[in-house]
């Protein structure tokens, strides 16, 4: 993120980087990446470091120097889900024991590096989940389900062979 100071003649200000602080600058869905400290650049521009956390629209950032009596904003951004990832994704099914030709409901909950729900992804779980033992139920496609947008697909256990 980058903060212009001016002076009231239009003069870039330099030389002020302690007054940009978590109580000055607001970064609305996002913190400050750890170990990162506002870089004064010489010419009344201040960089800092931002980690990008939950997803959001017409976000904006803003600052407001304590003398200030009101604060400036930038213009509008948005954070959105990034890729599923092994760490934060998870596939459940919904009993630990089955008997033979009955149904298995399988639940995959895809997140993102940051735990935002992925959605959108049912297609790739096609050809991506197997169950052991199991053959995807006739006619069962992935759908989503409540508001986690989880996707859901029902197996069937083979029957059993005498």
């Amino acid at each position: 993120m980058t903060v212009t100071l001016k002076d009231a003649e239009g003069n870039a200000v330099s030389g002020e980087a302690s007054a940009l602080t978590s109580s000055t600058v607001t970064v609305p869905n996002a913190t400050p990446k750890a170990s990162s400290r506002w870089v004064d650049n010489g010419d009344g521009t201040y960089t800092g470091t931002y980690v990008a956390n939950t997803v959001g629209t017409g976000l904006k950032a803003s600052v407001k120097l304590t003398d200030w009596s009101s604060a400036v904003e930038s213009t509008g951004y948005a954070i959105t889900v990034g890729d599923a990832v092994q760490s934060t994704s998870a596939v459940v099914v919904d009993n630990t024991t089955y008997v033979a030709g009955t149904d298995i409901t399988v639940t995959v909950t895809l997140k993102d590096a940051e735990g935002n729900a992925v959605s959108g992804q049912a297609s790739a779980l096609t050809d991506t989940v197997t169950v052991p033992n199991a053959t995807q139920k006739a006619n069962s496609n992935w759908w989503t389900m409540g508001m986690a947008r989880t996707p859901e697909r029902m197996w069937r256990t083979p029957w059993a062979r005498a």
